[in-house]
């Protein structure tokens, strides 16, 4: 693949004198180029103009435009942290209730051990990585962020479903007992740690295991879950307030 000796990541650059080992006889052509073992980014060079010498080609200049190609590997990531999100909450919450109420409960409406609504919010959390660099925003963004998710979920299951899976009436500004300033505050700081802390090394681990051992891996798991799902939809019986 060809690699241009300039930045891509600035959407409009005009280089001069960049070298590619293209014979191409028009003056637009598409190429494309792996950034990573996991992500890749289809670019499209638009040649204004040119000079033929052999097999090189110089571009005087060059306007770029990118385009993002998702890719199975790109599903599988987004799929483990929607998991890992569900796992953390799953823990989260076997903690958090341990310790004010005194019980061991499996507080998720499924019977393995995850809370889909961690993983939605996950997810959600994840989309705002471009805000890494500005951590304030990014707290504020993850506060809002899963307090729309948490009030449209809660919402959701009292009205549709009639179950009220989390009770937050009698907390510190909370609105119709779905959401309260303690806990959009806590997903706040847990958004922090997980693009702080948590996906960079997860990151760095699934870089480091093989293609086809984390498409199986992701395979085997998402069979399990959706089992989970229609197993617990048929007989299993939420906590509920």
């Amino acid at each position: 693949f060809w690699k241009p000796p300039f930045d891509l990541n600035t959407r409009n650059v005009t280089p001069k004198g960049c070298h590619v080992l293209f014979f191409y006889k028009t003056d637009t052509f598409s190429c494309k180029t792996r950034l990573s073992v996991r992500h890749r980014e289809l670019y499209t060079v638009s040649v204004k103009r040119k000079r033929r010498k052999g097999m090189v080609m110089k571009m005087e200049n060059c306007a770029i435009s990118r385009r993002k190609a998702l890719s199975a590997d790109d599903l599988c990531y987004l799929f483990l942290v929607f998991l890992a999100g569900c796992l953390v909450g799953w823990i989260y919450e076997e903690i958090f209730y341990w310790i004010t109420e005194g019980l061991l409960r499996n507080r998720s409406i499924l019977y393995g051990p995850w809370l889909p609504i961690y993983g939605i919010g996950a997810l959600g959390i994840y989309a705002l990585k471009p805000l890494k660099g500005r951590p304030a925003l990014l707290f504020l963004g993850c506060v809002v962020l899963s307090g729309v998710v948490e009030y449209i979920i809660g919402y959701v299951g009292i009205q549709v479903f009639g179950l009220r899976l989390w009770d937050y009436r009698g907390l510190f500004l909370n609105l119709q007992g779905i959401i309260c300033l303690r806990s959009v505050l806590s997903f706040g700081v847990l958004g922090l740690a997980f693009h702080y802390l948590l996906e960079p090394l997860g990151e760095k681990l699934y870089r480091a295991l093989p293609g086809s051992t984390v498409r199986t891996g992701c395979l085997i798991l998402l069979g399990l879950f959706l089992a989970d799902c229609v197993l617990s939809a048929l007989f299993r019986t939420p906590i509920t307030y």
